[in-house]
């Protein structure tokens, strides 16, 4: 009977355990073209509500409020196509058209509603602070060796928009309160 350490025959077990597999290649992906030419549709644009605060009771005028938003949306500045596409290219083209009078989120920027902000009211009663986005959606055509592809620049105006409402004060009219007050409303007063 031959004895071995059960060091050594510790170590060929582990290594029979991690003997390199043979696994199949990737697909290559499918080469992006540059340099064609982007030509963007007319931009639809909105108001996406992103946050609101849990109902503040101001019994007295000036208290300091600061509970953070729940988030209630969130985007992400990017470009949506089923074909393949240079995104970044075609998002900086449409930022370079737009960014100057409207600055807007840097390409793959995550969206999510600010916290440790604080507000404070010199009046009493029930209120909710909200944030919200100037969202901006510019459908594309981009061609580019002959070939065309379509889609759409998913992004918002980089400029932070927010409110703050009275739950006790009666809702404003449709025709002058905005969309993202009138949700924030709903789901908190």
């Amino acid at each position: 009977m031959t004895r071995r350490p059960l060091s050594l025959v510790a170590l060929l077990l582990l290594a029979g355990c991690t003997t390199g597999r043979a696994h199949p290649a990737a697909a290559p992906a499918p080469a992006v073209c540059t340099g064609g030419q982007t030509v963007f549709a007319k931009a639809v644009t909105g108001k996406l509500l992103t946050g609101v605060t849990p109902v503040e009771k101001g019994l007295a005028r000036d208290v300091v409020f600061t509970d953070p938003y729940d988030q209630i949306n969130t985007r992400t500045a990017a470009v949506r196509t089923a074909a393949t596409a240079p995104a970044e290219q075609i998002y900086r083209e449409l930022a370079g058209r737009y960014g100057e009078d409207h600055p807007l989120a840097p390409y793959g920027e995550v969206y999510h509603p600010a916290t440790g902000e604080s507000f404070s009211m010199d009046r009493t009663g029930r209120f909710v602070a909200y944030e919200w986005l100037r969202t901006l959606d510019v459908p594309f055509h981009y061609t580019c060796g002959g070939t065309t592809t379509d889609g759409t620049v998913i992004t918002w105006s980089a400029v932070l928009t927010d409110g703050i409402l009275n739950c006790d004060e009666p809702a404003p009219a449709a025709t002058t309160a905005d969309d993202p007050e009138r949700e924030a409303r709903r789901l908190r007063c």
